[in-house]
Parts: structure tokens; sequence; C-alpha cells
């Protein structure tokens, strides 16, 4: 099997989320051109991990806790010429969503992508749970560079080109938000024309996710807005 694109999923104590995970990537149309990378912080040894994996799903142990820290340990272990950034506690929304994110950069039209998250909150009603979708758009990154385009570029729903990592990415002790100022700098690097949404994607992702946009004060945007479609 030749791995094109590479899914990394940085784990610290996930096994409540890691095996529905694991099941949505299997039902992926393109899996078997993938590889898995579970980059772990496993401080007591443990060897839950083992029954996760399989042909295409690799261990990497990492060596200190810190999830940007983890998910450039895999990044580095990984084959794949498109790097796919996924989490433990998120799955895809349809069987092409892997395929519509990463077939664009494996063309050769663009370096990054990016699809819309989808918050999976239990008790919301239908209209609540639409109103949580946040898109992120070429259009957002263009005009305003917002910091939702600054985040939400490198969680669950992105994908990027092993190239524009090598040119600007790396991991730096001293930087706190990694993978943020990382999406940054592929966004200022390649602008205009060489970052792609992805709108027929999703990335259903868990109360956990959506909690952390709130307590970074990011704005929910209006998915009804065509605009953005």
């Amino acid at each position: 099997m030749h791995e094109r694109v590479s899914i990394v999923i940085p784990t610290y104590k996930e096994n409540a989320y890691l095996g529905r995970t694991l099941e949505n990537l299997r039902q992926q149309t393109i899996i078997d051109q993938a590889e898995v990378i579970l980059a772990d912080f496993n401080p007591d040894a443990s060897t839950w991990y083992k029954a996760y994996l399989g042909p295409n799903v690799r261990y990497v142990q990492v060596d200190r806790k810190g999830i940007a820290y983890g998910r450039h340990k895999g990044i580095e272990a990984s084959k794949g010429e498109v790097i796919v950034n996924f989490d433990a506690d998120a799955r895809y929304d349809t069987a092409n969503a892997l395929s519509y994110m990463t077939e664009p950069i494996l063309g050769g039209r663009c370096v990054l992508t990016c699809c819309d998250n989808i918050f999976d909150l239990q008790g919301l009603s239908a209209k609540e749970l639409e109103a949580m979708r946040i898109p992120i758009a070429t259009a957002n990154m263009l005009c305003a560079m917002q910091r939702t385009a600054h985040l939400a570029c490198l969680e669950p729903g992105s994908a990027f080109s092993r190239q524009a990592y090598n040119v600007v990415g790396g991991y730096n002790d001293v930087m706190q938000h990694e993978l943020w100022l990382l999406s940054h700098r592929i966004m200022l690097k390649y602008l205009p024309f060489n970052i792609q949404h992805v709108p027929q994607a999703a990335v259903y992702v868990s109360a956990r996710r959506a909690k952390k946009f709130v307590d970074l004060g990011i704005g929910v945007l209006d998915y009804s807005n065509k605009a953005f479609r």
C-alpha cells in the first residue's frame, strides 16, 4: 500500500472516543490510500492502544504532554503527501469527506483545505445545532483573517500538503499556540489562491471542542449566508 495521505491523531487518555473515530475513518472511500498515526503521550506505559492498531494504523510514542507537540511528532513520523489534522473525538459526516479535503491538494490546486465544523451537542434543538455551524471559507481568510479561520484551519476539518508544512511548519517550544501560528503562516505565505474551502465535507466534534471556541471568544458565523457555500 502506498500511503498518499496521513491522518494524524494526537491522543492522551482518549479511549472513550477513539474507537468510534477510527470506525468512522474506515468508512472513508480513500482510506486504502491513507495511514493513521496515533501520536500518544503515554506516561504509564500502558498498552491500551494495541486494540486499535492495524494494517494502516500506527502508534507513535510522544515524550511529553501537549496537543500541539503530539500533532507535530505525528506529522514528523508520517509519510503522506497530504497531512490531515484529526482528533480522537471527531468524525466525518460523509464517506467522501476525506476525498473532498485531500484531492485538491494531491491534484496541485492548493496547499491547504479546510471544511466546516459542526458541533455535536446533545440536548440542543435542530435550530440551535444549525446555528452552531461554523463555515471556514477562503473569503474569511482573504478579507479579514478572522480568529475563527486561524484556529479552525488546523482543527479536525483541515488538510495541508507536506510541502507547505516543511516550508512554514515545525515545532518551537517557545510558541504557545503553535497550530494557530502554523495555520497563520501557511495562509500568509500562500494567499490568495492556494487555500480552498471544502463545503462538501463536515466534521462533527464533541461538546469539549465547542467549549474551546466559546472560551476563546470566537463568534459563530451564519451558515445560511450563501456567500460561504
